[in-house]
């Protein structure tokens, strides 16, 4: 998922879509770095909840409410770049 999401951010047009896109992936990255530095007693154990995979309330809300807007973000990215298309055919 975070590589999708780097993948898009760098085919993006829109300056304000590319940083949601990489601000997203980073806030995955940083998640999953915490939980796996914890387990392996690299870094302090943080509370932090493994996202997709812990029950949790408002963690996993906004990871779902952040992972909507990215797709709508590409959504409309594909949509722009089809009508572009369009009107050059």
């Amino acid at each position: 998922l975070i590589g999708t999401l780097l993948i898009y951010a760098m085919g993006v047009t829109s300056e304000r879509g590319r940083l949601f896109l990489i601000g997203t992936a980073s806030y995955l990255f940083i998640h999953y770095a915490f939980n796996v530095g914890g387990v392996t007693a690299i870094l302090p154990l943080t509370g932090i909840p493994l996202l997709l995979i812990s029950q949790g309330g408002s963690s996993q809300m906004a990871l779902f409410i952040a992972i909507g807007i990215c797709q709508n973000v590409i959504a409309r990215d594909n949509t722009a770049r089809q009508r572009k298309m369009e009107e050059q055919q």
